[in-house]
């Protein structure tokens, strides 16, 4: 299975169809793209897959990380959350990348911001987080 798509986008796309096509009983499919800037400035996106759709969300940058360690279970732990609670391909994505983001910003393992510190940061921008 060798993809000749430039577009990452595509070509993650082609990838997961494959992978849907050869693994039917698998309904949601997710990963992130992250671009490394520096030690402490990275940018950050959700994709996930499901009903042979590709969803991304917004790119976020994060600038000043304080602990990288737990980000992709925080992204992860978004994409169950709301799959758990129906909530559309579109949400999930960014509610997921959003976690994300606030857990880099947060020492330690777990990530420690509220369903409601994540939908504000969905909402309104990193320039409307209150803690």
């Amino acid at each position: 299975m060798e993809c000749n798509l430039e577009d990452k986008y595509e070509k993650l796309k082609y990838y997961y169809d494959e992978i849907s096509k050869k693994y039917p009983n698998i309904k949601h499919i997710f990963s992130s793209f992250r671009e490394i800037k520096s030690s402490s400035v990275n940018m950050l996106q959700c994709n996930y897959y499901t009903d042979k759709t590709l969803f991304s969300s917004k790119i976020h940058t994060i600038d000043d990380i304080v602990d990288r360690v737990g980000g992709g279970d925080a992204l992860t732990a978004g994409v169950i959350y709301g799959i758990v609670n129906k909530k559309t391909p579109e949400y999930i994505c960014e509610f997921a990348v959003s976690a994300s983001v606030l857990k880099h910003t947060i020492y330690g393992d777990a990530n420690l911001a509220s369903v409601e510190d994540v939908e504000n940061l969905v909402d309104y921008g990193v320039g409307k987080i209150s803690r």
